[in-house]
């Protein structure tokens, strides 16, 4: 009877710690929901002062999106798409990517690696014809190359000086319609490094990947991403658009001239390029986030390459992204800055065209912050994925660098205060660190 007693009482304590521990860890879990709620009212209070007092002081116009696991927890459209017409930016106004633009191409070249018809170690002088640049051995230049800024070409649209003024600047931009409208501005280009050893962004680069592109698929650059990755992703307000046309929801670009504001009308071609050109919505790029990270639009092993670390920025490199202390490396077209500490062993810098990786592999081990950007006097982009938090900053402007340095741009003052917020509200405990 003692026995029978004792195991009751023992069960029943049993019982009783079992339920105090489920109490504790649904209570912990509330708790951790309401302080990570509270943090997002306090972020979205915080950015809308901050953008609502640029917006006041004419030095921000655009959209704003701020995104936690896919869903939106913060979202604004101020200013004006269009000055001269009076009209207001809205959440799916389109707004110029520019060099972001290249994200597109990327996954272009991605899809067509899936496939197997293509590989990153592939030369290019497989797909692109040596009377294109018949200053450049293009059998020195990998597709990895051009993916990760290493390959020593430059900037097509400042080639061929005259007068102070690019080939591109001289040009009449109504004749820009097509990848092979674009070639004849990389035709007088060098290397000025020898690929695998810097790294500098290109221009020049992402339009090759994109002539590649059409030479593999057989399709011309612009049905292939709208099929490939706007159609696949449900980017229905993106896309490389033929802006000699009338087109709703387009954002006019305005650079800050002394005493007037100048329109981009004029410096804008009929049709951008797999560099440039793209116009998507905060919305969108959501969108293509989400498909990105969900495998819709590559393979988990295409992804892992994506963000793999290639090379170790310089410090110019690293402060241009804004990112503050951190180790910062080029993945496939994204910058990647490693917020906690790298170990030291997997920072292995590529000689000549041994481009490999640096030797971390397990990302999801180090909080990083996937970033890509791009200001020019009329317009400002930036892209940021914290990962593996989940929170994404998407800042698109239709106001340039405001005659400032590039830390200054609308974009990237804003999404640096996000940042900065995100990453603050993680050392006090306040936002939880997993998806």
């Amino acid at each position: 009877m003692g026995k029978k007693r004792k195991k009751n009482n023992l069960s029943i304590y049993m019982k009783y710690l079992l339920f105090t521990l489920i109490t504790s860890i649904t209570l912990s879990s509330t708790l951790a929901a309401e302080n990570e709620n509270n943090a997002h009212l306090e972020l979205s209070d915080h950015i809308h002062s901050v953008v609502t007092n640029l917006n006041e002081k004419d030095q921000f116009s655009g959209a704003v999106l701020i995104a936690k696991n896919g869903d939106p927890i913060y979202s604004l459209a101020i200013g004006q798409e269009s000055k001269e017409f009076n009209i207001e930016n809205k959440l799916h106004t389109r707004f110029d990517l520019g060099y972001n633009s290249s994200i597109f191409t990327l996954i272009g070249i991605c899809k067509l690696i899936d496939q197997g018809k293509l590989k990153l170690d592939d030369t290019i002088n497989k797909y692109i014809s040596s009377k294109l640049l018949p200053k450049v051995n293009l059998s020195s230049i990998k597709i990895i190359h051009l993916l990760t800024n290493s390959s020593g070409l430059g900037n097509m649209y400042n080639n061929q000086m005259r007068g102070g003024y690019s080939l591109w600047e001289r040009s009449n931009k109504e004749l820009y319609t097509t990848v092979n409208d674009y070639m004849h501005l990389v035709s007088t280009e060098g290397l000025s490094f020898m690929p695998g050893e810097k790294n500098q962004r290109s221009t020049t680069a992402i339009l090759l990947l994109g002539a590649i592109i059409e030479e593999v698929s057989g399709e011309s650059f612009y049905s292939y991403i709208s099929k490939e990755v706007f159609k696949k992703a449900n980017m229905n307000d993106s896309g490389f658009y033929s802006l000699s046309s009338p087109m709703q929801n387009i954002a006019t670009g305005y650079a800050h001239k002394p005493g007037y504001l100048q329109n981009n009308l004029f410096f804008r071609a009929a049709k951008g390029s797999p560099a440039s050109g793209a116009y998507t919505t905060v919305g969108d790029l959501l969108k293509f986030v989400n498909s990105l990270n969900n495998l819709s639009l590559t393979s988990k092993k295409m992804f892992d390459q994506i963000f793999t670390p290639y090379m170790k920025l310089d410090e110019a490199s690293s402060s241009r992204a804004g990112i503050g202390p951190s180790e910062s490396y080029q993945g496939l077209i994204f910058n990647i800055a490693y917020l906690d500490s790298v170990p030291s062993s997997g920072a292995k810098k590529p000689v000549g065209d041994k481009l490999v990786p640096t030797g971390i592999k397990e990302l999801p081990s180090h909080r990083y912050i996937a970033h890509l950007d791009f200001v020019e006097p009329h317009y400002s982009v930036c892209i940021d994925m914290i990962e593996p938090s989940g929170y994404s900053i998407f800042v698109l402007s239709n106001y340039g660098d405001l005659g400032k340095s590039f830390s200054q741009s609308p974009s990237m003052m804003i999404t640096s205060k996000v940042r900065r917020f995100i990453l603050n509200s993680f050392r006090r405990g306040k936002l939880l660190e997993t998806k």
